[in-house]
């Protein structure tokens, strides 16, 4: 069956919060775990422009999360401005895309980042992101969808001493 992705309720936010944590010893994503602050701060962000969850019949709940964030005062938002030629206020940072991996390999990341991105450039925006060194599947994936990659960073959210960066993409404007 194809994934349905759907905005976001509050509702969700429990079940996704349990999703994040029971995915990310399989990806390693988030990094840090525990976290140094609650799971739902992870999950719902400032600045975001809008957010969604994928379901498929045979499960229930939320299988699936991506959400997308104003870029803001993100320090790393100059860099993806200049690579894009475009403000920082005309980009948006695709954040928490998360599968459950009981049901990978069924469309829910592609639909997810179909809406995500469709969004972003309804709304006008460049989508932008930071994916870890660590998790190549991701950048395979963003890859494989015309995400290029501008350079990379060692955030301060690394512990310090683990030599780990992240590589910064973007997405392009349509033609």
């Amino acid at each position: 069956m194809a994934p349905v992705v759907r905005p976001r309720v509050p509702e969700d936010v429990p079940e996704v919060c349990d999703l994040v944590m029971r995915q990310q010893p399989l990806t390693r994503y988030p990094f840090r775990n525990p976290l140094p602050f609650p799971v739902e701060q992870f999950v719902q962000r400032p600045g975001e422009l809008g957010a969604w969850v994928a379901e498929v019949d045979d499960r229930p709940g939320p299988v699936g999360h991506v959400s997308l964030v104003a870029v803001g005062e993100h320090h790393l938002g100059p860099r993806w401005a200049a690579a894009v030629g475009r403000p920082v206020e005309d980009l948006a940072a695709v954040s928490v895309l998360v599968v459950d991996p009981e049901v990978t390999g069924r469309g829910l990341a592609r639909a997810l980042l179909d809406t995500c991105e469709t969004h972003a450039h309804g709304l006008g925006r460049v989508p932008v992101l930071e994916v870890l060194g660590l998790q190549q599947r991701a950048a395979g994936i963003y890859a494989s969808r015309g995400w290029r990659a501008i350079g990379e960073d060692e955030p301060d959210w690394l512990p310090p001493g683990t030599g780990l960066r992240v590589t910064l993409m973007v997405l392009d404007p349509p033609a």
